[in-house]
């Protein structure tokens, strides 16, 4: 079994934790888990503006999206 790579890379845990901090406050006040705040990093969705033009289905599929995140990302939908 391979290792998490923000375990093992330090760059990259800083590096998702410097994309992070650029999402809409909006969405950060959901506390919502950092698994689903990477994956919102990974499809480029910083803003409320861009998750409300994202399909739900897609929200959905993302790797790192859990129901519990999605459930909370849907108040802003």
């Amino acid at each position: 079994m391979t290792n998490c790579i923000l375990q093992t890379e330090p760059q990259t845990k800083a590096w998702y934790e410097q994309e992070i901090a650029k999402i809409d406050k909006r969405i950060l006040a959901l506390k919502i888990a950092r698994p689903a705040l990477r994956a919102l990093v990974n499809a480029s969705i910083y803003s409320v503006e861009t998750l409300r033009a994202t399909a739900p289905e897609t929200l959905k599929a993302l790797h790192g999206m859990g129901p519990s995140a999605f459930a909370k990302l849907e108040t802003l939908l």
